[in-house]
Formats: structure tokens, sequence, C-alpha cells
């Protein structure tokens, strides 16, 4: 029943790890979307499709309030053109130049989509970006969303999986 109990209590920390990424990495994909098609319907309403640095700024800023995220655009070349969070940027937290990885995956390898890990420092943390595209189907930038994982909540969840675990098998023991 011990090793058992070892064996058993592996595999789920694991499976609790899988499902937490999993579920992060759906969350963020679901306000990705979001994001995305809120900012395709507010310009289509513009006229010009030159991006406006204030009216980005700003729409970024009232979606980061809604959708509770940080919100960056970046040019075609990588270069950030706004960000629901000016500061991490204004005070160098953050290069104001896209992530290379990413720039690499969006722009070389075409992919429409991107999620990984970056790193601020020692502090990790998934970061997802896409493709933002005018009427035209033309790139006119790459939104991207940090995703800053709740490290808590997979504590938690670890906690709580691993104590009934603990639970039956006390009660296995017992018998």
């Amino acid at each position: 029943l011990l090793i058992s109990l070892v064996v058993v209590g592996l595999g789920i920390n694991n499976y609790v790890i899988t499902q937490f990424n999993r579920k992060n990495k759906l969350a963020i994909n679901e306000k990705l979307n979001s994001i995305l098609t809120e900012l395709r319907v507010r310009f289509e309403e513009q006229e010009e499709d030159v991006l406006d640095e204030n009216y980005i700024s700003y729409l970024l800023r009232s979606f980061s309030n809604v959708f509770f995220t940080d919100i960056n655009l970046y040019s075609p070349n990588g270069t950030l053109i706004a960000s629901s969070r000016e500061s991490v940027y204004n005070e160098g937290l953050l290069s104001r130049q896209m992530d290379p990885e990413a720039f690499y995956e969006m722009t070389l390898r075409m992919q429409p989509r991107y999620i990984h890990q970056e790193k601020i420092g020692d502090f990790s943390y998934l970061s997802a970006y896409a493709a933002f595209r005018n009427g035209n189907n033309e790139i006119i930038g790459y939104l991207n969303l940090p995703y800053f994982l709740r490290q808590k909540e997979l504590g938690e969840e670890l906690a709580s999986s691993l104590l009934a675990l603990i639970n039956i098998y006390s009660l296995l023991i017992a018998v």
C-alpha cells in the first residue's frame, strides 16, 4: 500500500500539473480570441489601416480592464506599438522588442498563433501571440498577452488532490 501510495501520488501530481497547464493555455487562447475579435470590430469601423497609437493604447487599456490581462501590440517588424501597461516598458523591465523566439515563429515560420514561456529575471510566465490582420488579410501587427500563472492555485490543487489520496490510503492502511 505504501509503495502504491507513492506511485499513485506521483501520477496524480503529474496529472494535476498537466491539467493546470492545459487549463491556462485554454484560458489565454480564449482571451486572445476575444480581444482579437474586439479589435477587428473596432478597426472595421475605421477608414484607414494606419494604427493610431493613442487610440490603440486607449483600446488596450479598456480591454485590459475587461479581460483582466495585460495586452501588447507589436508592429510587423516586432517593435512595440502600444501596451495596456506602458509603465513596464518605460521603466525598462521589458524590452520594446517582441520576444525573439515568438518573432521567429510568427514571421519566418508563419504561425498564426504562438504560446510559450517567457521570463523576467527568475519569474517565468506564459505569453501568447497572434497575428492581427486588416480587412485585406495583411498582417498589421502582433497581439501579445502575457499570462501570469497563479502558482498559489496550482499549489492548492496539488495539496487538495494529494490530501484526498492520503486520506483514502490512510483508511486502506487502517483496514
